[in-house]
């Protein structure tokens, strides 16, 4: 076996031609044996046709033939072979009576036929010289390369009275009176074998040629690319520049092209590289330089933004923390000299209760901030009832809406519809817009409003204040800036009111909105989907 590989697959020869060769073998072979193979199935099933047929016919001209054996003339039997003969390939008919006898003898008189009745006379006289076995039943006689010869017997049989036929004999067995032979030739038969055999076999060469066409077309896709690619390989080694192979062919082929391509681009991309790093390095050189110098100026804004949030922070957090002092130490003087008024200490404490406050508010703004920065901050929801929040609001900020000589008014809408709510975020959020409407807002008019149905709950607050143009409406939410750092001088604040006010509302599912002109006042207004359950997770991404 190896021997015969080595052969047909000889190492030095091309891998395209040893496929072909192999594959040509193999396809030859196999159209040989379909070939051989088909036309014997043919051959095989045209003589059992054959053989049918002549079982057919000697037995129905047997039966014919009962009253010419009976009365030992030919006479009645003449139609009957006349018939039989005028079938294609029935050659020769014989009629012999029981004792061998022969009563009719009809057909081709040559040779072969002779030869045929001799052997099926002689096998008579066996029968009869031996154990006097009969034939009961049609048979194939005898058969040679050119002939098939079949048997029938000829019988007598008796019929009832009730029956139409003639009476014969008393004999109630069937009575063997002879036997009728018929041979026909098998020239038609053979002659279809051998030409079955030349169709099949012309017939599988031409086909085999055509699949051997077809699949060296096919293999050419497959060696063409190969032998594209193993010639650019042998020749680069002394090429200068590199060169690219054409993708096609069968998908692993494709990938070693795609392959060696890459490859190839990747040695001129290091060429490139290296002849050019001098320029790239320069390049990279100056992009690092502007990104520090963008990095340094942003770290430096970031600086002064956070230096003057101190500065604002420290001055805001002194302020009522000296009030503290200052009226803790003024009581402790009067109680310690024995001047101690009630109202007037009382009225001290008051202010040392209100700048507490003050104080403790900033503080919770900034720990509110970091808090919802860090992601930690969560909802905590409870059953809201709109009339009495508003009212808890109303009293929170009027001291300071009424210390600017500002009026306050509100409205509330409701469907009746139960409204599941954070009430202590919702009521900061409302606290610091009113506060922020406030403190830029003086002798003019706040207004404070609230709709809520079973879908969402609607807020806004609108004031008469000093309003903010374009640019100071982008930076009113960011934290550590107010809309103008001068207004930190002018009118206070830490500038994180409106930071937490909008992480509130995120965390909720809202967002606050403002609409503002210069010297009109502004509107800031937020929508909070409903029910708030739907929003949580949402909101807590969006914190963090």
């Amino acid at each position: 076996m190896k021997a015969l590989l080595r052969l047909l697959l000889p190492p030095n020869r091309q891998f395209g031609r040893q496929i072909m060769l192999l594959v040509s073998v193999g396809i030859f072979s196999l159209a040989l044996i379909t070939a051989l193979l088909t036309a014997w199935v043919t051959s095989k099933n045209s003589r059992d046709q054959l053989v049918d047929q002549g079982l057919q016919l000697t037995e129905s001209f047997a039966e014919q033939s009962v009253l010419a054996l009976l009365f030992g003339s030919a006479e009645n039997v003449e139609e009957s072979v006349a018939n039989t003969l005028s079938f294609p390939n029935v050659m020769h008919i014989s009629l012999r009576t029981f004792d061998g006898k022969v009563l009719l003898h009809e057909g081709d008189h040559s040779a072969d036929i002779v030869k045929a009745l001799n052997i099926s006379a002689q096998s008579k006289s066996n029968v009869n010289g031996g154990d006097e076995v009969m034939v009961t039943e049609t048979i194939l006689f005898s058969e040679t390369d050119d002939h098939i010869c079949f048997r029938s017997p000829v019988l007598e049989r008796r019929f009832n009275d009730d029956e139409i036929g003639v009476i014969v004999s008393d004999v109630q067995e069937p009575n063997l009176l002879g036997y009728a032979d018929i041979i026909i030739s098998k020239a038609a038969l053979n002659a279809q074998r051998t030409t079955t055999i030349l169709q099949n076999i012309g017939v599988s060469v031409v086909l085999a040629i055509l699949i051997l066409f077809v699949l060296q077309k096919a293999l050419s896709r497959v060696t063409t690319p190969l032998s594209e690619l193993s010639t650019l390989m042998r020749e680069q080694d002394a090429e200068k520049e590199t060169s690219r192979v054409a993708v096609r062919g069968p998908i692993e082929i494709q990938d070693m092209a795609r392959a060696f391509n890459i490859m190839m681009d990747v040695l001129d991309e290091r060429d490139l590289r290296l002849r050019n790093q001098n320029d790239d390095l320069e390049n990279q050189v100056k992009v690092r330089t502007r990104e520090l110098l963008e990095a340094r100026d942003k770290a430096i804004q970031a600086s002064k933004h956070k230096s003057a949030f101190l500065a604002n922070m420290s001055h805001e957090l002194r302020t009522p923390m000296n009030a503290v002092l200052g009226y803790t130490s003024m009581v402790i003087e009067d109680v310690r000299g024995g001047s101690f008024d009630t109202d007037d200490c009382i009225d001290d404490l008051n202010r040392v209760e209100n700048a507490g406050k003050h104080l403790l508010s900033m503080i919770n703004n900034i720990l509110d901030l970091a808090k919802i920065e860090a992601g930690r901050m969560e909802l905590e929801c409870d059953m809201v009832e709109l009339k009495q929040l508003a009212r808890q609001v109303e009293d929170t900020v009027f001291p300071l809406i009424k210390s600017k000589h500002n009026q306050f008014q509100k409205e509330i809408i409701t469907d009746g519809s139960p409204l599941w709510m954070d009430p202590v975020k919702l009521r900061q959020i409302l606290v610091n817009l009113l506060s922020n409407a406030a403190k830029f807002t003086e002798s003019g008019m706040i207004t404070l409003k609230i709709e809520h149905n079973e879908d969402a709950l609607f807020c806004s607050v609108a004031d008469t204040g000093i309003g903010m143009d374009e640019e100071q409406q982008q930076r009113i939410f960011k934290a550590f800036k107010q809309a103008d750092m001068t207004t930190t001088k002018n009118f206070g604040g830490t500038g994180l009111g409106l930071t937490i006010s909008q992480r509130l509302c995120t965390l909720m599912g809202g967002a606050i909105e403002v609409q503002s002109k210069v010297g009109e006042g502004s509107v800031l207004y937020f929508t909070i989907p409903l029910p708030l359950q739907e929003h949580q997770e949402e909101g807590e991404v969006l914190a963090s």
